[in-house]
């Protein structure tokens, strides 16, 4: 495929292969990269007439947003396409563009240039540091996965253009409760409160599948608690991917006195749903009154449950399973607690430091 002026003619015309021919047809450009893109358009529409494909919708980027986010609810959980809206939203918003052929590399340079002005005079305001590279990051992360699922599902021909994603800062050590801090924590909790907490720290369960966990979810004989998917509740697990956690002897012990009580396994104060900002309060109130000097949060307390793992010198493949993490990666944040899991192995090493003996030099003659 390439362009070219015909003598006597102002316009580049695109001249490409389709339907077993040569095609001659003018872009009615002047300038050739504009005449070069409306030659590829042409040449891709020819291409989908030829073998039966049909041409994806022209939607404009809020239709294509709304597209998504009925998809998003229908895939992922709730609070992932919430936060998906807001970070596609906040690009839009910026960029300032309605077709997705307006998406350009200047206009994302310039997005990134304002939001990064944006967050330093944030910066400067609240004394915080590397929270403008982050939220870029994430912002990008979702508008690029945003057009890419439009053009999976064919309501988008192409990607408009390439979308550069800086690369997150990596995450620093997870935060987690020490025994003694567990002890004094827990004492501090009111009663309902203790019960998801202790639940937390003995399943290593995300706030949301303690939320939904229901009595047919666990089985008491096999010893066994079931995270599955609820799409008829709305809920959708992370990555979907369901799981089984083996119940510690006290835990079940606990769960067989509490059977029965309320319909969710982790009821909320009045015996309902159990909710995510109530039991965040609590917790954080309750770390307070404990005098601890971390903030401690519902994800604190899954953190807890896979550190005092890695410390028992479980194997991170198998922390990894019960904590539902979709790659190792997420993982290795429990990894420098095993350095004295990982000395003793290294001590193990039986070998020989026998140097090996000097050969004598005999000159040549002798």
């Amino acid at each position: 495929m390439h362009v070219r002026k015909k003598p006597g003619c102002k316009y580049y015309y695109a001249e490409f292969w389709g339907n077993g021919r040569w095609v001659s047809k003018s872009t009615r450009c002047t300038k050739k990269p504009l005449a070069l893109e409306v030659a590829r358009r042409l040449y891709e529409k020819s291409l989908r007439q030829e073998h039966g494909i049909p041409m994806a919708p022209r939607l404009s980027l809020d239709e294509l947003l709304d597209r998504y986010l009925v998809w998003l609810k229908a895939e992922r959980s709730e609070r992932t396409a919430l936060r998906a809206q807001r970070a596609v939203r906040n690009v839009l918003d910026r960029l300032n563009v309605r077709s997705p052929n307006e998406v350009s590399p200047e206009k994302l340079t310039e997005f990134k240039r304002q939001r990064l002005s944006e967050a330093k005079a944030l910066t400067c305001r609240r004394g915080q540091k590397k929270v403008s590279h982050f939220t870029l990051g994430i912002e990008l992360r979702h508008f690029k996965a945003f057009l890419r699922r439009c053009v999976k599902q064919g309501w988008l021909a192409r990607m408009p253009c390439d979308i550069e994603v800086p690369k997150l800062p990596t995450k620093g050590r997870a935060v987690f409760l020490s025994d003694g801090e567990v002890e004094a924590f827990l004492a501090k909790l009111p009663p309902w409160a203790w019960w998801g907490a202790y639940a937390i720290l003995n399943t290593g369960l995300r706030i949301e599948e303690a939320m939904f966990l229901e009595w047919p979810d666990i089985d008491l004989e096999a010893g066994l608690l079931w995270v599955v998917n609820k799409p008829q509740a709305g809920f959708h697990l992370k990555d979907k991917d369901e799981r089984s956690i083996p119940v510690s002897p006290e835990l079940a012990a606990e769960l067989s006195v509490r059977q029965r009580e309320s319909g969710w396994v982790v009821p909320g104060p009045d015996g309902e749903q159990l909710t995510r900002n109530g039991f965040a309060k609590a917790t954080a109130a309750a770390g307070k009154r404990a005098g601890l000097s971390k903030r401690v949060t519902p994800h604190v307390l899954r953190h807890t449950f896979g550190s005092h793992l890695a410390m028992a010198g479980v194997p991170l493949p198998t922390i990894q399973s019960l904590m539902g993490h979709s790659a190792i990666a997420t993982t290795m944040v429990y990894v420098h607690l095993t350095e004295d899991h990982r000395r003793e192995a290294v001590g193990k090493l039986r070998i020989s430091a026998r140097k090996p003996e000097e050969r004598k030099v005999i000159p040549f003659g002798r």
